[in-house]
């Protein structure tokens, strides 16, 4: 059995720092860290390590080449063009190299593997656990971690929050809060 943190929105490498120093065990778990911001990559690539695997792609509900909209000032990000927070542009945007979260776990894991999975993808959280539980590639989930960004975004209604949040809790799961900025999360 595998101990493995996935960190989806990884950053400049806080969440793997923070899950490493706070986690207990954390020196038992493979990490995998995704970011497809291209400066806070460069950062995070830093992080590379026998038990740290870094990827400059982003987690999404499907393969290939997805359009990545940038902030004016640089640093906020997402692959959900309704954000409304961040000050997101859609001139300012990159194409970046998608990865189907459900085929990188099934492809690389197994449901005995102990899974922590991270979410803090500006919006594509939604997309990203609605393929999970499709696929029900849910089950190999063992704990999640993350930001809900519904009240950043104007597709995401209310009501399909609250739904999503209800199907999790029906396989087990709640989004246990984490921010590695400010330092929290909850065991």
């Amino acid at each position: 059995m595998k101990k493995v943190f996935i960190d989806g929105g990884g950053n400049n490498g806080n969440s793997v720092d923070f899950f490493l120093a706070n986690y207990p065990n954390a020196f038992e778990f493979e990490v995998h860290s995704f970011e497809c911001h291209p400066k806070m990559y460069e950062q995070l690539k830093e992080k590379e390590s026998a038990k740290v695997h870094t990827y400059c792609k982003a987690l999404a509900d499907s393969e290939g080449i997805q359009t990545f909209y940038l902030s004016v000032s640089d640093f906020g990000s997402t692959l959900n063009k309704t954000k409304i927070t961040g000050k997101i542009s859609e001139k300012r945007t990159i194409q970046v190299q998608a990865v189907d979260i459900s085929k990188f776990i099934t492809s690389n894991f197994t449901p005995e593997d102990f899974i922590i999975l991270k979410l803090d993808i500006e919006g594509a959280e939604y997309p990203v656990l609605r393929r999970l539980l499709d696929t029900e590639v849910i089950q190999y989930v063992d704990v999640l971690y993350g930001e809900w960004h519904q009240q950043k975004l104007k597709d995401v209604t209310e009501e399909e929050h609250l739904q999503l949040v209800e199907e999790l809790q029906e396989v087990g799961l709640e989004m246990k809060p984490w921010n590695a900025l400010s330092r929290t999360f909850k065991l």
